[in-house]
Parts: structure tokens; sequence; C-alpha cells
């Protein structure tokens, strides 16, 4: 959508929205301590006013899913992307 603006868009009759999504993983066997060291310090980053400042100044929504929820998120994304894949009869080039 290179030069199109949501404005721009929305006049032609298209909703837009835009979403980006960031995880963190980690290797098989990462130890739970690790896990929950990494999910309590992302819990804290997206609770500090700083974040929620830089978020709201951007017109950004930040909100943080736990590991079980994100492993959710990320088999609806596979699935839909899967679905478009095949709907429209997409082959690798």
């Amino acid at each position: 959508m290179t030069g199109l603006s949501h404005g721009a868009c929305r006049e032609q009759g298209f909703d837009v929205v835009v979403s980006s999504i960031h995880w963190i993983a980690s290797p098989a066997g990462t130890l739970d301590g690790m896990i929950t060291f990494l999910a309590g310090a992302f819990r804290k980053g997206f609770s500090e006013q700083g974040f929620k400042d830089a978020a709201d100044s951007l017109g950004a929504t930040g909100a943080r899913q736990g590991p079980e929820e994100s492993l959710k998120g990320m088999d609806r994304l596979d699935e839909l992307a899967q679905r478009v894949v095949k709907r429209n009869d997409l082959k690798p080039q």
C-alpha cells in the first residue's frame, strides 16, 4: 500500500486496519524459569508509562499476551494464511 493513506482507502470504501505483531521465542528445552523471567519482563515493559505514552503518540494500542495465548495467535495466523493460499491457488515461484 505504498503511497496510499488510510484516509484515501476509506474514501474508496475500504476499512483499513494495520496490525503489527512481535513475538519473542526461545529454543525448545529453555528452562521454565527463563520463560517466566522473559514473560515478566515483557509484562513490566508493557505496563510502564513511557511505553504507554509512546504507543499513544503513535496511535497504537500496546497489548501483551502470555506464552499460551501467543501460541494460539500464531496458530490462528497460520490457519488464515493457509486458507488464503488454498482459496487463491497460490504456488511458490
